[in-house]
């Protein structure tokens, strides 16, 4: 390396490193992202968050970092300003240099973005000069997936929807895929027209057709359960089973869901248990279905266990929401002494139970005459909350028992 070259690349670098409006107070690039982020969540003016993308910035990186960018989209969507969206989209595409505006996933990901707010004129946009780099951009698939996705995040599932399918696996020149037929079934079902969807998938699954995969079973599975119809849940596990299909982590949760809803609760333990043993991880979700309906069939015992297995079982790390069901049918069902239990080991993780729970255990305490333990409840309540939560606490205090507002801790 020459030194002319050294000294040219140390003075780039110089320039680089220059601190520069909210720059100058950030030591290091993880502290950066971190700043940024806090600046965009907290930051109410919404000409400032775009100033973050449009002013010149020592670091190009940041403005094209993926999740800031959809998290300042999202914010100014909230603020109504889609004038802004449109600028720092265009600073940010203006900024790129020529290797990222030839990754195909780069507009892909602008054009999904304008979709979740809305801006389903923008997307088109930003497809077609796309399209217009196809010589050094090539697209696949991916870009006819990303506008039926736009459509789809902009609520849009309608006729409008399969017109433009038609129109853009035209533009891009290539075949639709499992993906973007999948996209297709979720707009037929998003549009309530969930029998075009299975007649659809049958379509696919059929010789020469494009073939199914999980994804495709589980929209019809997520149709089934929230319009309802058993039959045609039930042919939508069975195409799975037969097709020797995995099932994933949405596939087991839909299943769960709906042995639950059909207050089946065993046969939904039963394919908690299948699905860790064939390597499935369980979240949140998994759990606290099994444990909220193991209490609304009047099953406290197995509500718990589920809760004690989410625990040791550690796939789960925030687990407070299952401490606050079990809590509540336990409330609801009059077991007051078992749910004091719960209680405290909730609030010993630092887990405040919703007020209106823990208003109907410190009842249910008194009319058993445990008023001391009552008292517990609401003295060591008081004792963990701090500012407004504070005062709704001392509000609902108010409505309790004489003999407990007056020897609480406020």
């Amino acid at each position: 390396m020459t030194l002319r070259i050294l000294v040219s690349k140390l003075s780039n670098l110089k320039t680089q490193t220059k601190p520069s409006h909210f720059f100058s107070t950030l030591s290091s690039p993880t502290q950066s992202f971190r700043s940024i982020k806090s600046i965009i969540k907290s930051q109410k003016d919404p000409e400032k968050i775009a100033h973050l993308f449009t002013s010149p910035s020592p670091v190009a990186t940041y403005r094209r970092h993926r999740p800031l960018l959809r998290l300042a989209v999202l914010k100014l969507s909230r603020l109504q300003r889609p004038e802004l969206i449109e600028k720092i989209i265009n600073s940010v595409i203006a900024s790129s240099s020529d290797d990222q505006l030839n990754l195909e996933s780069f507009w892909t990901h602008v054009v999904v973005l304008y979709g979740e707010v809305g801006m389903i004129g923008n997307a088109h946009q930003v497809f077609d000069r796309m399209l217009h780099r196809k010589e050094t951009c090539p697209v696949s698939e991916k870009a006819v997936c990303a506008m039926l996705e736009a459509y789809l995040s902009s609520g849009v599932c309608d006729s409008r929807f399969h017109k433009v399918f038609s129109e853009v696996k035209e533009k891009v020149g290539v075949c639709a895929g499992v993906r973007s037929y999948n996209l297709v079934m979720r707009a037929f079902c998003e549009g309530g027209e969930i029998g075009l969807a299975r007649k659809l998938v049958e379509k696919m699954g059929m010789e020469g057709g494009v073939g199914t995969d999980i994804e495709s079973y589980n929209v019809l599975l997520g149709a089934y359960l929230e319009k309802g119809g058993t039959s045609g849940f039930d042919w939508a596990v069975n195409e799975v089973l037969s097709r020797g299909l995995e099932g994933n982590l949405v596939t087991y949760n839909y299943r769960i869901m709906w042995l639950c809803k059909t207050k089946e609760v065993v046969k939904a333990r039963d394919l908690l248990d299948e699905m860790v043993k064939k390597g499935v991880k369980p979240n949140a979700d998994s759990y606290n279905t099994i444990i909220l309906w193991s209490c609304k069939v009047g099953d406290l015992e197995s509500a718990k266990k589920v809760l004690e297995r989410m625990v040791k079982d550690g796939y789960v790390l925030q687990r407070s929401l299952g401490y606050f069901i079990l809590l509540r049918g336990m409330v609801e069902a009059g077991e007051f002494e078992p749910g004091l239990d719960i209680f405290r080991e909730s609030l010993k993780k630092n887990w405040i139970p919703p007020f209106e729970t823990m208003k109907g255990l410190i009842i249910g305490l008194v009319q058993m005459s445990k008023v001391e333990s009552a008292k517990q409840v609401v003295e060591e309540t008081g004792k963990k909350l701090r500012g407004s939560a504070a005062d709704s606490w001392k509000k609902l205090e108010a409505t309790l028992p004489p003999p407990l507002v007056n020897n609480s801790t406020v």
